[in-house]
C-alpha cells in the first residue's frame, strides 16, 4: 500500500477545482479507498461530473 502522505498529495492535485477546497477541509478524515478513487476518477464528481485523466493508476 502507498503511504497516506502520498496518497494525500495526489488526491488534492487530481480532485477537480470544485471539490478542491472540501477535500482540504476534510483530508485527514478522509478513507485511503476515497483518495485512490479521486486519483485513479473511477467515479465522476458529484458536482461536476468531471472524469479527468490523471495518468496514474494505483
Amino acid at each position: 500500500m502507498i503511504e497516506r502522505e502520498i496518497l494525500e498529495s495526489l488526491a488534492i492535485d487530481a480532485v477537480c477545482a470544485c471539490l478542491y477546497y472540501d477535500l482540504q477541509d476534510t483530508l485527514e478524515e478522509t478513507p485511503d479507498k476515497e483518495l485512490l478513487a479521486i486519483i485513479n476518477r473511477t467515479e465522476p464528481c458529484e458536482v461536476c461530473g468531471q472524469i479527468a485523466a490523471v495518468g496514474v493508476l494505483l
